[in-house]
């Protein structure tokens, strides 16, 4: 599966099964931004989707780690299953 696949596949279904939007953000400026981000009360899930053999732009990777260092780690989703199993965990989270 290529990295939109997975992500396609992924909002469809937290719109599906749970109801929740993983919105499409841009920042201004700001090239590298996570794919997609999940808000659910005051906490934010953020995640980029790439396939088994895609990187990370250089830009995408500072970005992440400045957003790490912050407090909001961004998971890279490689494929479907993975990528719902990372949201069911953050969300079993406190």
């Amino acid at each position: 599966m290529t990295g939109t696949e997975i992500e396609k596949a992924f909002v469809e279904y937290l719109r599906t099964v749970y109801g929740i939007e993983a919105f499409k953000l841009r920042v201004d400026g700001r090239d590298g931004f996570p794919d997609r981000s999940v808000i659910v009360g005051a906490r934010i899930f953020l995640i980029e989707f790439k396939s088994k053999n895609e990187e990370l732009r250089p830009q995408q990777r500072r970005l992440h780690e400045l957003l790490g260092v912050e407090g909001t780690p961004v998971f890279i989703g490689r494929d479907f299953e993975e990528s719902l199993q990372a949201f069911n965990d953050w969300m079993s989270e406190e």
